[in-house]
């Protein structure tokens, strides 16, 4: 019994010591390899990693379909920088994301902290492998140059094949590249392409900033109209200088989430089929025109679905929320400060409800933008509304400006008194009509009387003279 017990406990000890030595052997060789892999990997974030050719850059250690690593890093395309010229560099990155590499479901373009001028613009989405690739570069700059800006436009060629191509969708959208001018709104430091894989595009731009050398010439970010790359986010982007800073044409489900437009002409700008369309906590100061434009649409239905909350409109010199085509639209919960006007409502579709917002203090000027017909009416107002279907509820109105009301029809709710013209108030209880001229009937729901009141085009009505006539 002894023996058996002695022989059973010797085996159990020879056990664990062959069990120690394998475990202590493998940690070995893990801890061999892991400076090796650091060391790379280190080189690799700091752009200092020196491929023997593009198809094994340090995002190319992608010999073997699930062994690669997801991350291509722009730097270590340097060498094909130009005279400053980032722009064949950014762009052999987001080409070296081929099936052929390894790549099927996309990477994470990164942009490590610095400058990239941009002489040519920027394409992602040319290849099916590029389905949901992120662009990321916190603190990282692409900034259009001069020569990128007379780049060309290639509107009337693109309009042609357009045409023998028969694709009548983006040949209606195309015109959505102009501005109210009939101007081409630019050239973008970089356009975003349906890769043509699966539903959608599936992008992420995060983090990056795109700015310009020539102040408000042409676009940061821009969706053209020959292609619609569903189910793209732009998280925490910043977009300065531009004409325009996002244009978007005939795409849907779009995000900016967390983003800054700032000192653009516009700063997004959205147009046929505009659907799906959700922009939060994002900040739109002193654009020189409007911060955001819905529509008009060119020979579409109206934008559908956008849910706008959360954000700060301010100083901008002409609209802070331009609603042009849009169509179940909600504004909701933002703040408007120092605007030429804050909100103009002039879609033909209807259905916008505007609720628990505040709106705060005024720009020294709308550029005169409220007119009827062909006169100026006003120069600047809280809200202005010439649509059907308007819904303002909740809202926290500053002193000196109201809610000019052009147009009364469907189901209007307001929330606050009415401001027909510059410094003309109602008393409570008084409803306004559109005349279908240079005036207005205001209704007195005291007397249940309507009496016509012309717009004032000269010095501005008094409070009382507006309380008077409502009284008539």
């Amino acid at each position: 019994m002894k023996v058996a017990r002695t022989t059973e406990l010797r085996w159990a000890i020879l056990a664990v010591l062959v069990g120690v030595a394998i475990w202590a052997g493998a940690s070995t060789i893990g801890q061999a390899k892991q400076p090796a892999e650091k060391d790379r990997g280190a080189a690799v974030a700091a752009g200092t990693g020196q491929p023997e050719d593009d198809a094994k850059k340090v995002s190319g250690t992608d010999a073997e379909k699930g062994t690669r690593r997801g991350q291509v890093n722009v730097r270590d395309f340097d060498h094909l920088a130009v005279a400053g010229d980032w722009s064949p560099a950014i762009q052999a990155a987001i080409d070296h994301v081929t099936a052929r590499n390894g790549y099927e479901h996309g990477a994470t373009i990164f942009f490590p902290p610095g400058t990239y001028h941009v002489n040519n613009t920027i394409r992602l989405g040319k290849d099916p492998a590029h389905y949901g690739t992120r662009l990321r570069g916190y603190g990282a700059v692409l900034k259009g140059t001069k020569a990128l800006d007379q780049q060309p436009l290639d509107y009337e060629e693109r309009r042609e094949a357009l045409t023998e191509k028969k694709d009548k969708f983006s040949l209606t959208a195309l015109p959505g590249e102009l501005d109210f001018d009939g101007k081409n709104v630019g050239v973008p430091i970089l356009e975003l392409w349906n890769p043509n894989s699966q539903e959608g595009a599936s992008y992420v731009i995060a983090g990056l900033t795109f700015d310009r050398e020539a102040g408000r010439q042409g676009v940061g970010i821009k969706i053209p109209a020959e292609t619609v790359p569903k189910n793209v986010t732009f998280r925490d982007i910043k977009v300065h200088r531009q004409n325009v800073g996002v244009h978007v044409n005939a795409s849907w489900q779009i995000r900016f989430e967390s983003c800054i437009l700032r000192g653009n002409h516009i700063g997004v700008w959205g147009r046929n089929h505009f659907n799906s369309v959700s922009i939060v906590n994002s900040t739109f100061r002193r654009q020189h025109l409007h911060g955001l434009v819905i529509g008009p649409n060119a020979g579409t239905w109206g934008s559908s679905g956008i849910h706008i909350a959360g954000n700060i409109f301010e100083a901008n010199k002409g609209y802070g929320i331009l609603n042009r085509g849009g169509v179940q639209v909600a504004i909701l919960g933002n703040y408007f400060e120092a605007n030429g006007n804050s909100i103009g409502i002039f879609s033909p579709f209807g259905n916008t409800t505007v609720d628990t917002n505040h709106f705060w203090g005024f720009y020294g000027h709308g550029w005169k933008m409220n007119r009827h017909g062909d006169q100026v009416v006003s120069d600047k107002a809280h809200i202005v509304v010439s649509s059907k279907n308007v819904q303002l509820r909740n809202n926290r109105y500053g002193k000196g400006q109201g809610i000019l009301v052009f147009e009364l029809s469907g189901k209007n709710t307001f929330d606050d008194l009415a401001l027909i013209a510059n410094g003309v108030t109602f008393p409570h209880g008084t409803k306004v009509a559109d005349s279908g001229g240079l005036g207005a009937y205001v209704y007195s729901t005291d007397t249940g009387k309507f009496v016509f009141r012309e717009f004032d085009f000269g010095e501005q009505a008094t409070a009382a003279d507006g309380e008077a006539a409502a009284a008539e």
